[in-house]
């Protein structure tokens, strides 16, 4: 089973779950949720949003939210998509709007949705021209999902700061975030995604400096383990093992010159 048959089949038992809906809103929304992400994945908004108008209308028309999973936090994960897109297509206050209550529902919501809806959150600051709020809303969703075991969720966050921190022309801190985000979403089988991580990383003069010479995954090994991962945590975040892991990170060290965790932090906090 893939990330995204995975996404729809657990987001569609936990609708069975906690509302009841009938067998064809349930399939309705499986459908356009599946046509979303992969519209997502090639960073089509149009196609995301005709994929999602169904739902969009169901969710108005269901007692105006009130007990149904399209409108809860954590059931459906369709609310970011469509915000996102409305965003991609200039509609930046409409996806304000519209995402406002989400949030507000998320707030009793688990982990997972607040994550989505905090992604979604910093595209719409960030097309406002608010980089500080963009970034606060980026950083909130990775705190959000520190410690839960999603690397799907994870990667999205991921690749929607490090292509906000390349618009801000930061991309010496960009690009460690975006290659994390190509590396998980290869691990995961999610090739658009990770071709839309890959196109977004880029190059340019900093990049190749942080890079010096690293592979992609050596650069996503040195920066976690910079930030303080140990080896075993790099791991499990990366579905690597950890005698992967200290090979890439022995390979670091050579190309960089460095000899330990705190040359390695030094080095990529100072170039």
């Amino acid at each position: 089973m893939n990330e995204l048959q995975s996404l729809v089949s657990g987001a569609e038992a936990a609708a069975r779950a906690a509302d009841g809906d009938s067998g064809y809103e349930r399939g309705l929304v499986a459908a356009g949720l599946g046509a979303a992400q992969a519209a997502t994945a090639r960073d089509d908004p149009d196609a995301v949003l005709a994929a999602l108008a169904p739902v969009a209308r169901l969710a108005r028309e269901t007692l105006r939210g009130e007990g149904s999973g399209l409108l809860e936090p954590g059931v459906w994960p369709w609310a970011d998509l469509y915000a996102e897109a409305l965003v991609g297509i200039g509609r930046t206050a409409d996806a304000d709007v519209f995402l406002r209550p989400h949030e507000q529902r998320a707030a009793r919501g688990p982990a997972s949705a607040l994550a989505r809806l905090a992604r979604a959150r910093g595209r719409i600051e960030a097309a406002r021209g608010r980089p500080d709020e963009a970034e606060t809303a980026f950083r909130r969703g990775l705190t959000a999902l520190a410690g839960l075991t999603m690397p799907f969720e994870t990667a999205l966050l991921e690749l929607a700061f490090g292509e906000f921190l390349r618009d801000q022309g930061r991309t010496a801190d960009a690009a460690p975030i975006l290659d994390a985000a190509h590396t998980r979403f290869t691990a995961l089988g999610a090739a658009p995604s990770a071709r839309r991580a890959r196109r977004a990383s880029g190059g340019g003069a900093d990049r190749e400096r942080y890079r010096a010479g690293l592979t992609a995954q050596e650069a996503v090994v040195a920066r976690l383990v910079a930030d303080g991962r140990s080896n075993k945590e790099v791991a499990a975040e990366l579905f690597l093992s950890v005698k992967t892991v200290e090979f890439h990170l022995g390979n670091v060290y050579r190309k960089l010159g460095v000899r330990s965790r705190r040359d390695l932090h030094v080095h990529l906090n100072t170039a």
